[in-house]
């Protein structure tokens, strides 16, 4: 049976013409320009107004960079960018930058998505066919690359070799080398809680757990000897990971947990290890916005079920509450703080090992307060909770808690500011200015410009700006 073929509406040799144009034109719809009848004049009105819309100035960050009342420079530092990175983003020059920096700038104004931020929407990245290799920066990798590099360390058969161990020790290991790491790690710890992950440069800390490393290599005249070691070198690669995060530095914390992971499978308290290193993980995911991740991480922990104790349980509990908030679930989130409440009233901190020590009963109101912040945003109905839990975490920490102190009052400010509650505000506001001077945290600084973002619209207030002035000299 034949077919016939469709004939043009238009007949004629003018009509056969315009068809043809027509078809070229609507074959290239979304460049009409490259069309080769089109007329020269739409033509360049056309050209004209595509470069416009391109380079517009992106007015609504910059009006939200003007009301935190930085420069493009002190912006460019806030956000882990360059000043020039900035300048591209206002200019318009850039219409969506990468989604780590989204997610950086996402923090101090409050927002979850491109528009917010007068960007355009972040395309989907296309498939990458099979064979074909694609450059990417640690930080952007996909979900499923991270998880697997993650399972990979963990759970491998053959651990891959640790990285920068060129120079392993030749010497016999003993005790007093174990002995030595774990004190080096009792002090990197002490310091963290008390300083923050800032107290040392990320090279320094980077150098020392490769040096670490290189002990592993040695030679072990006893094997609980050796086993001791990779336990003692992998709960370091945990401290200094954390360490690393908390500066900023997430490429190098997340070598240093992958490191510390394949580590850990040479360890006789292996799945207690993996279990910390995997919910130190999920907190970085966190703070990145890879809440999904970070809620895959802490399955992950949970196969320590039978060799962790119920205080480990209840510290995971209340993380896995902070993914769900972020994720927006609030029925999750607040099934995972009653379950984080109830373990921990059932455990016998007598029995729990020192790496799970530092989880008392303030950092239970902090974590769980954090996580009920994240939702009281949008959801006013747990903002008086929020508010309980976060002022007694703030009264219940001591000196060595200095950090988790300040992160407590910040958020309690932004509570109360979110609630446009003055006097409040100005006081934990206060109280937060107090503990974090003498800290030296970017994730802590990250915080303090997330409630900037919130004191905005009450400066009219003389005692918030004042107050408002005073912090943002601590995330300059």
């Amino acid at each position: 049976m034949t077919v016939a073929r469709r004939i043009p509406v238009s007949t004629g040799r003018n009509g056969l013409a315009r068809n043809s144009l027509r078809n070229m034109c609507r074959k290239n719809r979304n460049n009409r320009t490259n069309c080769p009848g089109y007329p020269s004049a739409i033509r360049d009105l056309h050209r004209v107004s595509m470069e416009r819309d391109r380079y517009r100035p992106n007015q609504t960050l910059i009006d939200k960079r003007l009301a935190l009342g930085t420069t493009q420079e002190e912006y460019a530092e806030l956000v882990g960018a360059t000043a020039r990175q900035v300048r591209n983003w206002e200019s318009g020059l850039v219409r969506c930058p990468q989604a780590w920096h989204l997610t950086r700038m996402g923090r101090p104004h409050g927002t979850t998505t491109p528009q917010q931020l007068g960007f355009a929407p972040r395309p989907r990245q296309p498939r990458v066919a099979a064979g074909e290799h694609r450059d990417r920066s640690e930080t952007d990798m996909r979900r499923r690359d991270f998880l697997g590099l993650t399972i990979a360390a963990a759970f491998s058969a053959q651990p891959l070799a640790a990285p920068d161990r060129a120079a392993p020790v030749s010497r016999n290991i003993g005790s007093a080398d174990v002995d030595r790491i774990e004190q080096t790690n009792d002090a990197l710890t002490q310091t963290d809680f008390l300083i923050g992950g800032a107290a040392f440069r990320a090279e320094a800390l980077v150098d020392q757990f490769r040096q670490a490393t290189l002990l592993l290599d040695g030679q072990f005249r006893h094997e609980g000897t050796r086993e001791a070691m990779h336990s003692a070198v992998g709960h370091l690669g945990s401290t200094i990971g954390f360490m690393l995060f908390d500066q900023d530095c997430h490429n190098e914390a997340r070598h240093t947990y992958l490191s510390s992971l394949r580590i850990a499978q040479a360890a006789p308290d292996r799945w207690p290890l993996r279990a910390i290193i995997f919910s130190e993980m999920a907190r970085q995911c966190i703070q990145l916005g890879q809440h999904h991740e970070a809620d895959e991480l802490l399955r992950m922990a949970r196969g320590a079920e039978t060799e962790v104790s119920p205080t480990f349980h209840a510290m995971l509990h209340a993380v896995q509450a902070r993914a769900h908030a972020g994720i927006g679930d609030l029925d999750q989130t607040m099934r995972y703080v009653a379950m984080a409440e109830d373990t921990f009233a059932n455990a016998d901190r007598a029995f729990d090992p020192s790496w799970i020590s530092w989880f008392d009963q303030a950092e239970l109101a902090g974590e769980t307060g954090a996580a009920l912040t994240t939702l009281a945003i949008s959801h006013d109905g747990v903002r008086d909770e929020a508010v309980l839990r976060l002022a007694r975490s703030a009264s219940e920490h001591g000196a060595t808690g200095q950090r988790s102190k300040a992160l407590a009052l910040v958020r309690l400010a932004t509570m109360h500011a979110v609630r446009r509650d003055v006097a409040n505000t100005t006081a934990a506001a206060c109280d937060a200015r107090e503990v974090s001077r003498t800290l030296r945290s970017p994730r802590l600084a990250l915080e303090v410009a997330a409630l900037r973002q919130h004191l905005q619209p009450m400066r009219r207030h003389g005692s918030i700006a004042d107050i408002d002035d005073d912090l943002a000299l601590l995330t300059s």
